[in-house]
């Protein structure tokens, strides 16, 4: 394994640069891109793009990717220390581009996506060592919290039909007259 690239052996990473092929092209999000003729990224493109969404450096790219990135020429043989100078500067003009951006913002979500676990298990952990912030959070998440500026009010819903049995009117007693002599024995 190569201390540039992490988990990823640096053979892995040139494997997966070398193989383009017109279908592995990406055509980005649903985005008007003003300056890019064609929002297409190159195999090499879209594996610089994974490498920085998985958080590593311009340098540590251009190290690893250097033999794609600015491979040896016969007819003008560059020292190693100008290759990767120039890949640097490659790289540096790649992320100037809008779609090899949204390229690597996807890569870093993902990475993101799959670590949220951990993520809320630190929360947690965090909540039961006495962090009132973490423990709000956590609640919160829960659906067990919800903050005093962001109460949402409670539906109340009126139903009008047969399923709702209505009270019952009391009925008006017949009245009757009775002359009070009558009563009288």
């Amino acid at each position: 394994m190569g201390h540039l690239t992490g988990t990823m052996g640096f053979d892995n990473i040139f494997h997966m640069a070398s193989n383009s092929a017109a279908s592995d092209l990406w055509t980005g999000p649903k985005r008007a891109y003003a300056k890019e003729a064609s929002p297409r990224l190159s195999a090499v493109q879209l594996t610089a793009a994974k490498l920085y969404g998985r958080g590593l450096g311009r340098a540590q790219i251009a190290a690893a990717l250097v033999d794609v990135i600015v491979p040896l020429n016969p007819q003008r043989w560059l020292p190693l220390k100008e290759r990767k100078k120039r890949a640097r500067r490659r790289l540096k003009s790649w992320e100037a581009s809008i779609i090899f951006r949204d390229m690597v913002w996807e890569h870093a979500v993902v990475k993101m996506d799959m670590r949220a676990g951990q993520i809320l298990d630190g929360v947690f952990g965090s909540a039961v060592r006495g962090r009132v912030d973490a423990a709000k959070l956590a609640l919160e998440i829960a659906g067990r919290y919800s903050p005093k500026d962001q109460q949402q009010p409670t539906n109340v819903a009126i139903v009008f039909g047969s399923a709702v049995p209505r009270p019952q009117m009391a009925q008006p007693q017949e009245v009757i007259e009775v002359d009070p002599k009558e009563l009288e024995p």
